[in-house]
């Protein structure tokens, strides 16, 4: 009989794509930890205006995770689009309610799971919403997740310090989860508020120190203006290490060409492939895999989402192969 292995999933859309492929593994126990940083568009107004932590990226890893019909899990993520909730997800007005019931995240993920029937777990990394800060080399502060992600000025260098505003209260469960990891794995996704944001508490970092388990880290497949525009996923890699306390085990990049009709497509917003140098990357207890994991199906975002979305992603299937080659050896 296979040993059960725990995979911890950090992240948050990247990381649900994934998720959702690997629930099926019949051995692997999927978990998911999400930062409650972000503050743009729907799901920020019902932050600010319900002074609630923000549902959006639990609502993403509760459906990734969902055994429910697939009718069931599309009207979950039903965008409206007119009336007083326009622009507003079913799930995230859903999840809000509840924690207007209960006041407690970990009751409404625990709860929602009973719901959802998630073959899996999801864990906020804090107990309430934070705000995601970062500098730049030029020594601007940008404040907010939402403020970072529509950012397009390179003249401020790139980023040097990702922090939090105000007290941070660490969520237990999401300490003691990582500490019981087989493997952790993050992104891909945005820098600051998929990967960093979420192991940014201190108790995290120290969780993190402490663990046997593996660390993988996936890297993003395209740069991203004002964040990561002059960074290769060298610079990203030794910024997340920063963080974390210690050395990523695996990196995990695609190698398979895109389409010229995606990069003209990211091209008009000075975005290009990010790239890398294995050489240096496989210095020291580091390890590269490479493999075409590309999704070369378009994701077109709903013409009333008014936030910037990606348009290339990665295959959850294809990532899955690399993820079980580490877990097996």
């Amino acid at each position: 009989m296979n040993r059960i292995k725990k995979i911890t999933f950090i992240g948050g859309t990247g990381s649900s794509i994934i998720g959702k492929a690997a629930k099926e593994i019949e051995n692997w126990k999927i978990r998911f930890l999400v930062a409650l940083v972000d503050d743009g568009g729907a799901n920020g107004r019902l932050r600010e205006q319900l002074d609630i932590p923000p549902m959006g990226d639990i609502r993403k890893a509760l459906i990734s995770l969902s055994t429910m019909p697939n009718d069931f899990s599309r009207a979950f993520e039903y965008r409206f689009e007119k009336g007083d909730l326009k622009e507003h997800i079913m799930g995230n007005v859903f999840l809000a309610g509840m924690f207007l019931k209960y006041r407690d995240i970990n009751r409404v993920t625990r709860q929602a799971q009973v719901i959802l029937k998630t073959k899996g777990e999801v864990f906020t990394t804090t107990l309430d919403k934070t705000c995601l800060n970062v500098k730049y080399e030029n020594g601007k502060i940008i404040k907010g997740e939402n403020t970072l992600d529509e950012n397009r000025d390179t003249s401020i260098g790139n980023p040097l310090k990702y922090f939090f505003s105000g007290k941070i209260k660490v969520n237990p469960l999401a300490k003691k989860t990582i500490l019981d990891s087989s493997l952790i794995v993050l992104g891909p996704g945005d820098l600051g508020a998929n990967t960093i944001a979420p192991i940014l508490p201190k108790g995290i970092k120290k969780a993190i120190e402490e663990t046997q388990a593996k660390v993988a880290y996936i890297g993003n497949l395209m740069t991203k203006t004002g964040e990561t525009h002059d960074f290769s996923v060298n610079n990203c890699v030794g910024l997340i290490e920063g963080y974390l306390g210690k050395k990523i085990d695996y990196i995990l990049l695609n190698n398979a060409a895109i389409p010229r009709d995606i990069l003209d497509h990211y091209k008009k917003e000075n975005e290009r492939p990010m790239p890398f140098i294995k050489v240096e990357l496989e210095k020291g207890t580091r390890k590269v895999l490479e493999d075409d994991l590309i999704d070369l199906t378009r994701h077109e975002k709903s013409k009333i989402d008014p936030l910037r979305r990606s348009l290339l992603r990665h295959d959850g299937q294809k990532v899955l192969k690399l993820l079980r080659k580490i877990l097996n050896t």
